[in-house]
């Protein structure tokens, strides 16, 4: 049974709601892109159920759905046939790397000599789109090289 959390407005929020939410965001962002049994097998040797990953880490999967949300995280990088949430293993690495959550977005962008590329490269982030990549990391990689 999910424990119903407050959205801020002091509605409550349950794990359903939330999940359902950031489907249609993720539909809204990337297009409706149903999966076949071939993609459900690819993604889950690739990727990871979100809440798997936040048990691994110790993160509270309604939480990171609602960073999500707030365009604090990515989006995940694909929505299974089953609607399982997948994202990279290493989806808090930055977050890590970066000093945390408030200083993400400054942190990110700031790889970018242009402030205009690096802010399209943060939206991009935050899409899910980044997940091609299998990892987070090799983009800031490759704008230090450049």
């Amino acid at each position: 049974m999910a424990i119903p959390a407050s959205d801020g407005e002091g509605l409550c929020v349950t794990t359903t709601d939330l999940k359902q939410r950031l489907a249609e965001r993720f539909r809204k962002v990337n297009g409706d892109h149903p999966m076949s049994d071939a993609d459900d097998t690819y993604v889950s040797a690739q990727f990871v159920v979100l809440e798997e990953l936040c048990a691994a880490h110790g993160r509270d999967a309604d939480e990171v759905r609602r960073l999500m949300l707030e365009q604090r995280l990515p989006l995940p990088g694909y929505l299974r046939s089953d609607d399982a949430e997948m994202v990279p293993t290493d989806l808090f690495a930055l977050v890590e790397e970066a000093g945390g959550l408030d200083q993400l977005e400054t942190w990110f962008t700031a790889h970018w000599a242009d402030p205009a590329v690096g802010q399209e490269e943060w939206n991009s982030y935050l899409s899910g789109q980044y997940v091609c990549l299998h990892s987070v990391t090799r983009p800031i990689s490759s704008a230090r090289i450049t």
